[in-house]
């Protein structure tokens, strides 16, 4: 699947909500589902293809870079 830049974008939007409203879950490593580590990755991911210049070596974005992203 190939996503656009605003699909990233959109992407990491309800992410951002998501991890806001609903702390991830804890899961082990066979289980489905999205926790924490697995939240940071896919955001890290998204991130770099909807912001390539950003430096996404963080672990997880505070809440100001959140809202920044978001406008």
């Amino acid at each position: 699947m190939k996503l656009s830049k605003r699909d990233c974008k959109n992407l990491i939007d309800a992410l951002m909500e998501y991890d806001e409203q609903i702390c991830p879950k804890e899961l082990k490593d066979d289980e489905v589902g999205l926790n924490a580590e697995r939240l940071d990755d896919m955001m890290r991911r998204l991130i770099k293809a909807a912001y390539p210049k950003l430096n996404t070596d963080i672990r997880i974005l505070d809440n100001q870079r959140r809202r920044e992203l978001r406008d």
